[in-house]
């Protein structure tokens, strides 16, 4: 018989897939009134299965049921499918009850639902990926998963052996799964053991499980490790019983688990109050005195729920350190003590949840911001949330915000008024990575957020005292002159024109452009300033830099980029003051009466690799470049030999570009013409020489290495 289409949903035997289609050739050959008597051969060849997930074509798959003395065997063989055997007295609409009544019976009080007598059978089944797929498309298992075992109605015997490589479950992989069911077996009646459950929020290792049953209670122990490196370990006992209602009963006996280095105990003092107490249903549930402690802190839960338009639950914290059950959040660490509770009232179907939380000794990376106190209540759906939050310091409030989050539309949204006093800015400085440091001072003003919850428009101004920051690799720092406004819009902060000053020179610059943030995570900035003297430059020689110097810049420069990956572009001319040290690596020298003539150096001559543009990756890190004009103001400074001391010092005009960055990128071209200058030779003999006027130094790319025309 050949099956060009058969649609089983409109069919009514396959209606959990909106589509369900099955093709191919099938050979038919049985002989019955009803699926329990039924003997003879299914044969499927080249068939195929569509739902709306995808289209899955079987090759063959045979299935077979035959009886010798009332003993039935239902084979079925696919390569495709499954491999595997039923041998034995049963029919297949109790198969379920038989499974629920054999787990059931290791209780006093279970009553078993009814079966009829005699049924007992064994079996074996090696499953493949592709009939799991058509059934659960979000499951994966692999090669070489198969289950067997037994069960016996009059004894409620049952036994089970599940054996997988790997099950993958959505984006969950669980590897080398082994789980062992008797519930017949005095020393264990399950045995589990997982090498591995990768998460994307958490993952475990380890795990072993095994459970066994004393008088009417199964007594379940499990332990294993998970987060970062494995090293929270986890030792977990629970019981499981049936009272003389019939309803189950799960509590936790006294367990322990690590996180966050922190060792948290559950049921601490090892009572039978810890528990929940539910119906077959799973309608009703009375949760009772759960209690997570370590020292100090403490979770409790308690409350129940009677249906679904009536529940009434608690969660409380107590002194509860917040670093111990937050996230880790990119470039910024939150600290503080958790107290509060979250209500979670439902009567009649009306709902009324409610948080009133407070966070005290509350600090942003180590910045103290005060005590933050958070009230929220919850629409019936659950969908909108009124808060209103408050930040005090020293009696005073710093923050405040009062709006609502819908949760509503496909991506959730905000509306809320933001007032901010006086509240310090230095926690923010990581975000600055290791291009900007130290930024601090104080803020206030007033803002509206609407739109993304998680990437919010603002509307507002802030104003900003006491303001600066500091660039590291330029070794310089910068404060923000008076009071300056700061107007919101969107995503962006916009910067007035405002005076900034170096710190340790007091020369000054003008201030303009904006910061725009992503999800107030990813940060890009577009400043440029304009001066007529300016330090951008104040370092010494170490091992790290290949270059040092103070410099002065009439001029303007730009700082564009995220905060990881800034691009300071510089267009200007030295000021007074200005002195730069660039060591050469390659120089040869000929000797001749009272001078001493520098020529290029051999270009024969292996160079030494210090690093080229295409070595580099240059999209992290700070790029610096400039376009300058140098005059007879500055100082230059080429050191010739690193060694011995001997420099070549000197003033005069030019015109060069410079480039380098943190990824250890230094280019340096144009021409360099000596006014006047001297060149210290230190080697065996001590000498000074006057560099005569005229002498030309240009570099083509590498800094270290120059071409010098230099008569001394």
């Amino acid at each position: 018989m050949n099956v060009d289409y058969a649609n089983f949903n409109k069919l009514n035997l396959f209606k959990r897939d909106s589509i369900s289609v099955l093709k191919g050739k099938i050979n038919i050959d049985i002989k019955g009134n009803s699926i329990d008597n039924i003997a003879g051969n299914i044969n499927f060849k080249d068939a195929s299965y569509t739902n709306q997930n995808d289209i899955y074509k079987f090759k063959k798959f045979d299935i077979n049921s035959s009886f010798k003395d009332s003993v039935r065997t239902l084979t079925v063989n696919s390569k495709d499918i499954i491999n595997g055997k039923i041998v034995g007295k049963f029919k297949f609409a109790q198969l379920p009850t038989l499974a629920k009544n054999s787990f059931g019976s290791i209780y006093t009080h279970y009553k078993p639902d009814s079966v009829s007598l005699g049924q007992n059978l064994t079996f074996n089944f090696k499953v493949y990926d592709k009939i799991i797929g058509v059934f659960y498309p979000e499951v994966n298992v692999g090669k070489n998963t198969f289950f067997k075992g037994k069960i016996n109605s009059d004894n409620e015997k049952f036994e089970l052996t599940f054996k997988s490589p790997k099950v993958k479950v959505y984006d969950n992989l669980i590897e080398k799964i082994r789980l062992q069911i008797d519930n017949k077996n005095v020393l264990y009646n399950t045995i589990l053991s997982i090498k591995k459950i990768d998460t994307k929020k958490y993952n475990v290792k380890d795990i072993n499980l095994v459970n066994v049953t004393l008088n009417d209670t199964l007594y379940i122990r499990t332990d294993f490790v998970g987060g970062n490196n494995y090293k929270e370990q986890y030792n977990l006992s629970l019981f499981h019983t049936i009272n003389e209602k019939n309803k189950s009963i799960i509590g936790f006996k006294k367990s322990d688990f690590d996180f966050k280095n922190q060792k948290w105990s559950i049921n601490p003092e090892n009572d039978k109050l810890n528990k929940v107490v539910f119906d077959s249903d799973f309608k009703n549930f009375d949760f009772k005195n759960f209690r997570i402690v370590s020292n100090n802190q403490e979770f409790s839960f308690n409350g129940n729920v009677q249906d679904k338009d009536n529940k009434e639950l608690h969660l409380n914290f107590k002194n509860v350190a917040l670093e111990k059950i937050t996230s880790k959040i990119d470039s910024i660490a939150l600290t503080g003590v958790l107290n509060g509770k979250i209500d979670y009232l439902q009567k009649n179907g009306k709902t009324i949840p409610k948080a009133n939380i407070s966070i005290n000794q509350f600090e942003v990376n180590k910045v103290n911001q005060g005590d933050l106190l958070i009230v929220s209540q919850a629409d019936k759906d659950l969908k909108k949330f009124r808060f209103n939050s408050s930040l005090i310091k020293d009696k005073k409030e710093t923050f405040s915000a009062d709006g609502a989050i819908d949760l509503n539309p496909k991506e959730a949204t905000i509306d809320a008024v933001i007032n901010i006093s006086n509240l310090d800015l230095s926690a923010l400085s990581p975000l600055g990575a290791e291009n900007i440091k130290n930024i601090r001072g104080f803020v206030s003003g007033k803002s509206k957020l609407t739109g993304l919850l998680n990437n919010p428009d603002m509307d507002g101004s802030l104003y900003i005292k006491n303001a600066g920051l500091a660039f590291p690799y330029l070794n310089t720092e910068y404060e923000i002159k008076g009071n300056q406004k700061v107007s919101l819009h969107k995503q962006t902060f916009d910067i007035n024109k405002t005076t900034i000053v170096d710190t340790k020179k007091q020369t000054e610059g003008l201030l303009t452009g904006s910061f725009t943030h992503t999800n107030f995570s990813k940060w890009y900035l577009d400043l440029k300033i304009i001066t007529d003297n300016f330090l951008i430059l104040d370092t010494e020689e170490d091992d790290e830099t290949p270059y040092y110097g103070i410099g002065f810049m009439n001029g303007e420069g730009t700082i564009i980029g995220p905060t990881d990956g800034l691009v300071i572009d510089v267009v200007a001319t030295t000021n007074p003051g200005t002195k730069f040290v660039v060591p050469l690596s390659d120089v040869s020298t000929i000797e001749e009466d009272k001078l001493v003539r520098f020529i290029k150096a051999n270009s024969e001559k292996e160079e030494k690799d210090i690093g080229r543009p295409d070595d580099i990756i240059f999209d992290k890190g700070l790029t610096l470049k400039f376009d300058l004009e140098v005059t007879p103001d500055a100082i230059a400074q080429i050191v010739i030999d690193k060694a011995t001391g001997s420099v070549l010092r000197g003033k005069g005009d030019a015109f060069l570009d410079i480039e380098i960055n943190t990824n250890g990128k230094f280019e340096m071209t144009g021409t360099y013409v000596v006014e006047e200058g001297v060149y210290e030779l230190k080697n065996i003999v001590n000498k000074t020489f006057n560099v005569k006027n005229g002498g030309v130094i240009y570099w083509g790319g590498s800094p270290f290495d120059a071409y010098l025309d230099i008569v001394a």
